[in-house]
């Protein structure tokens, strides 16, 4: 990447931020010589953009390294939390589909997600490409009720919730814990596909 523009600013937080060619970077350690900087995009896109500064001496005019990539165009506004649901949504069952090892999957939206943790009537889901596309979608639900739902970075699941069979629980009613339990015991289904 050719370097056209550095400078210094700061963040409504006031951080210093490094600004490269209109990208911003966040510090993310500093040594004696050198401090070394992630983009600021680094935990919500997964950017791998590095640079690194440093001076040989006070007076001498600072250095600059850049390595790896930005996935993204620059971005000049703090992105909003973007939710597809209010938390007043609220149906009588959730909808899934079962794994190929028979684990319950929750669709939401066009969208897969595995259970990662359930605490008393709480449920804690991510999304099925939380691995292969980093993606961070995740959904918690308080029975049936959804308390906080993220984006996605990939698209939809819809090919796969169509072609698989649709099981409707209601978990408000039910223990949740004996009821993932139980789910992961019973016999996967087949699902013949055309």
């Amino acid at each position: 990447m050719l370097i056209r523009n550095i400078s210094f600013v700061i963040s409504k937080r006031g951080k210093t931020q490094l600004c490269v060619n209109g990208y911003l970077y966040m510090r993310v350690k500093t040594t004696e010589e050198l401090q070394f900087w992630s983009c600021n995009q680094d935990k919500v896109l997964r950017c791998t953009a590095r640079a690194t500064t440093g001076r040989a001496k006070k007076d001498d005019k600072p250095t600059i390294k850049l390595r790896g990539f930005h996935n993204h165009k620059i971005i000049l506004e703090r992105r909003k939390a973007v939710f597809q649901y209010t938390v007043e949504d609220a149906t009588e069952y959730r909808v899934f589909i079962r794994s190929q090892r028979g684990a319950p999957l929750l669709t939401l939206g066009n969208f897969i997600y595995r259970c990662e943790r359930v605490r008393k009537t709480r449920s804690y889901w991510l999304c099925i490409r939380y691995k292969s596309s980093k993606c961070n979608g995740r959904v918690i639900c308080q029975g049936n009720k959804i308390i906080k739902l993220t984006e996605h970075c990939h698209a939809n699941d819809h090919k796969r919730i169509s072609s698989s069979v649709l099981e409707e629980t209601d978990l408000s009613g039910i223990n949740l814990e004996e009821w993932y339990k139980q789910t992961l015991v019973q016999k996967r289904h087949v699902v013949k596909r055309k």
